[in-house]
């Protein structure tokens, strides 16, 4: 079984096999088109497409260097699935959070691009 976690449940045995890092992305499309994003507050004027596994997740970490923000986001609809995220990404619907391999082959492809790449994602 392959998972995908920083906590391993007790009685199994775990082996890096991938540093993982989410990150924020958007479509040019949908960047011309909406408000600047040059800090993590900007997000607020978004539509987000965040991590849902539990109730009120809607919270993104992010540092830079010293600095650590936690901004409440909101958007039109929430997954637990990085794919469906990346699909509303793709669909000019906002900025979401997604796991890099996830998002790599649209990155190479210049379909999406990275919003605050000097920030950090922090993984709640």
């Amino acid at each position: 079984m392959i998972r995908i976690t920083n906590t391993p449940p007790v009685g199994l045995i775990a082996q890096l096999m991938l540093k993982v890092e989410h990150v924020l992305c958007a479509t040019p499309k949908y960047l011309a088109t909406h408000p600047t994003i040059t800090s993590p507050h900007d997000l607020l004027k978004h539509s987000c497409f965040y991590l849902a596994e539990q109730a009120k997740v809607n919270h993104w970490r992010l540092s830079r260097r010293i600095e650590l923000v936690k901004v409440f986001v909101d958007g039109r609809y929430v997954a637990n699935h990085s794919e469906i995220r990346l699909d509303g990404v793709l669909s000019h619907l906002g900025v979401g959070c997604v796991q890099d391999f996830v998002a790599k082959q649209a990155f190479d492809q210049g379909l999406i691009t990275r919003v605050l790449p000097d920030w950090e994602f922090l993984v709640n």
